[in-house]
């Protein structure tokens, strides 16, 4: 299987976030900004994939967020990519979420807190130094 390496975007005031997945390592990673028009044309590529590795026999899956910035409706694809992540544990696989976050910004702790809660995945914290 292929990895998924996508370049962030940058236009009219847009982003959207840096893709790195790995199927190799199983380290799928998210980093940057996610404020952009059309959150389902971005996040269905990287919904596919994750549904495509998750199904190809794997057992572990380590996902990190590095986003500094996101939009409510960048949050759908965020909680979808949650529950994908969800199943695949539930199924006795590994799952390991990691979040990153400017250790001074709360209202990211309470969003991330509030994810893991509606997906009911432990979602580790972390704080950049």
């Amino acid at each position: 299987m292929a990895n998924l390496l996508i370049e962030p975007t940058f236009e009219n005031s847009f982003t959207s976030p840096a893709i790195n997945f790995n199927a190799k390592t199983g380290i799928c990673e998210m980093k940057g900004d996610s404020f952009m028009n059309n959150v389902a044309e971005f996040y269905q590529p990287v919904l596919n994939w994750l549904r495509k590795y998750v199904s190809s026999g794997v057992k572990t899956i380590i996902f990190r967020f590095r986003l500094k910035y996101y939009n409510s409706s960048s949050s759908i694809g965020i909680t979808g990519i949650m529950e994908l992540l969800k199943k695949f544990e539930e199924e006795g696989n590994e799952v390991s979420v990691e979040w990153y976050y400017d250790k001074f910004d709360e209202e990211t702790e309470e969003d991330v807190t509030d994810f893991a809660i509606a997906s009911g995945i432990s979602i580790k914290l972390i704080p950049n130094e």
